[in-house]
């Protein structure tokens, strides 16, 4: 499970900050370097000349590293730039403004400064999506500057998250932290089911502590004592146990946003048990995930109805559910919690006696 970090609280919310963790992420993560890389050709192709463009592609399919990356580069006279990302035949070089103005003609000094050096660049401006600059403020080099908001960047992290394969727990949880981090810049509009939830929060809220109170009861029954609840993403309750060789998790799901993104039954928030796949080494996976598959058609057959679903998901990449069983509340006449709490432990039962049974 991929749980960011609050890195506001290691890193402050300063400019130099936000310029730290950027310059950070494009010197550690080669792969997300490219995907970077990849974007800006693709997003700024009528912006910048076609010599840059050649250059960046080149970098892309040689998979070229940098020589260096460093904040606070000195341009001598002209300035200190935030970001800087040299190549051998290229210099990146990131100017990060949240809040405050230029210092009189800043851009168009940088740019003096990287003409000089007679090198091949391109200067990029990456500012929240409202920042706006004056046309006498941009430098004069055609070509060699773009403006990229923080807005679009999030979105290019979002979009590597999601087609990008075979990431690792690390990458993940650290990409995650960054996009949340530089999410603190962009300020997110108020989604109209945000603003109606707000009435019903208090409601939620208190139906949130009694299915956590289910849930730890049903660790009782299945003796399971050091079972732990845990609230993830604001979208499921879980509890966990080993099931033989198999991660379990048992409690409510009411949201999608997670490895399991199947539509909610009846749109309803809903009882759960569900086998997860986090063994990295297919050798291992593969063969206990074919052991699901042949217990299918007994769980399947021992258990679905109008309301209860079975499911089993062939893996793709690590951390997927291998299979799930999943009730909605709705069915529950009246949201009876002893019934409610009756089914997670019967299917418990029910699908520990179908594994051990083969």
């Amino acid at each position: 499970m991929s749980i960011p970090a609050n890195l506001s609280s290691i890193w402050g919310k300063s400019e130099n900050a936000y310029s730290g963790i950027i310059a950070q992420t494009l010197a550690v993560s080669g792969p997300f370097r490219t995907h970077f890389l990849q974007k800006l050709i693709s997003h700024f192709e009528p912006e910048i000349s076609p010599e840059i463009l050649d250059g960046i592609r080149a970098i892309v399919r040689d998979e070229v590293i940098p020589t260096n990356v460093v904040t606070e580069k000195s341009c001598g006279i002209y300035g200190r730039t935030d970001v800087c990302v040299t190549f051998e035949t290229l210099t990146l070089v990131i100017e990060n403004k949240i809040g405050e103005g230029f210092q009189k003609e800043q851009l168009s000094r940088y740019d003096q400064y990287l003409r000089g050096l007679n090198d091949n660049y391109l200067m990029i401006l990456l500012s929240p999506s409202d920042y706006r600059v004056a046309e006498y403020e941009k430098p004069q080099g055609k070509g060699r500057f773009a403006q990229l908001s923080y807005k679009t960047l999030l979105n290019w992290i979002d979009s590597y998250l999601k087609d990008k394969d075979g990431l690792s727990e690390f990458d993940r949880t650290y990409l995650l932290s960054v996009r949340e981090f530089l999410g603190e810049i962009e300020m997110p509009n108020i989604a109209q089911k945000e603003i109606d939830a707000l009435g019903a929060y208090r409601d939620g809220n208190n139906a949130i502590k009694r299915l956590t109170t289910i849930i730890k009861r049903v660790n009782e029954s299945i003796q399971n004592p050091y079972g732990h609840v845990a609230g993830w993403l604001g979208n499921y309750i879980l509890g966990h146990k080993k099931m033989l060789h198999y991660p379990v998790y048992f409690g409510f799901r009411y949201g999608t946003d997670w490895y399991y993104a199947d539509r909610l039954l009846d749109n309803k928030c809903e009882a759960i048990i569900y086998v997860k796949d986090d063994e990295k080494d297919k050798s291992i996976a593969l063969p206990t995930n074919e052991k699901l598959r042949q217990v299918l058609p007994v769980l399947e057959k021992a258990l679905t109805t109008g309301s209860c679903k079975v499911n089993y998901y062939e893996r793709k990449k690590d951390e997927e559910c291998r299979l799930v069983i999943r009730r909605s509340l709705a069915s529950f006449d009246d949201g009876n919690v002893d019934e409610i709490q009756k089914w997670l432990i019967g299917i418990f039962n029910e699908l520990e006696g179908a594994l051990r049974a083969e």
